[in-house]
């Protein structure tokens, strides 16, 4: 009687697995599904909201700063983008930062989606990233207007309160946070370790406006 009841224990030990597996992908599915929703609402949203041609641009820069605030997790991907730098950075500094990289963010992104309409925006496709667990990578194609189409990858994570909040994007497979913590650490770099000088720098690059719209220059 030993052997039919061993079969049986894996037989149903089996059972057990296939279904914790389906439970786990029916679930990781669900998700990106929800990511997917999620990014098309918010572009939806910046769309209308930035491309209001009632709307002065000052009025639409304050926009696209409120939906960075409440969209981006601004703190985790400051303290990504700044290295190492970030534990010498003082308080203040570290900050200011912050605020700089929302402003860095919105002169890359303000000009692309204010002259934007909503079909010239779709959702192709929502996937598990493969570089960090619990992250979803939700891909858009921009059809933008006498150029060729642009790929854009949001990286976005659930959050407690319900909802998701966007860690990083990568246009044409280049991930915006690595590209600037690469640019910001070498300016540091140059500047004995110091913090101070990247943040004069930026601030100069951003009064200037030459800080490029994303996809333009990568």
């Amino acid at each position: 009687m030993r052997q039919p009841i061993r079969s049986l224990t894996a037989a149903l030990a089996a059972a057990l697995l296939c279904l914790t597996a389906s439970a786990g992908a029916a679930a990781a599915s669900d998700e990106a599904e929800r990511a997917a929703g999620y990014i098309r609402d918010l572009t939806d949203t910046a769309i209308a909201e930035l491309g209001d041609p009632e709307a002065s641009q000052p009025a639409r820069a304050q926009r696209a700063r409120q939906l960075l605030e409440a969209n981006f997790a601004g703190r985790d991907l400051g303290r990504f983008v700044l290295g190492r730098y970030w534990r010498v950075a003082t308080a203040d500094q570290q900050a200011r930062f912050l605020e700089l990289l929302r402003e860095v963010a919105l002169q890359r992104f303000l000009p692309t989606f204010q002259h934007l309409d909503r079909d010239q925006v779709t959702v192709q496709r929502a996937i598990a990233d493969p570089q960090a667990k619990g992250v979803v990578r939700v891909v858009t194609r921009i059809d933008v207007p006498q150029r060729a189409p642009v790929e854009l990858a949001w990286r976005v994570r659930p959050v407690e309160a319900g909802g998701f909040e966007i860690v990083d994007i990568m246009a044409e497979g280049v991930s915006m946070a690595i590209t600037l913590r690469s640019e910001y650490a070498s300016v540091i770099d140059r500047n004995g370790g110091q913090v101070q000088p990247l943040l004069d720098q930026l601030e100069q690059r951003l009064a200037e406006g030459t800080t490029p719209a994303w996809g333009a220059d990568g």
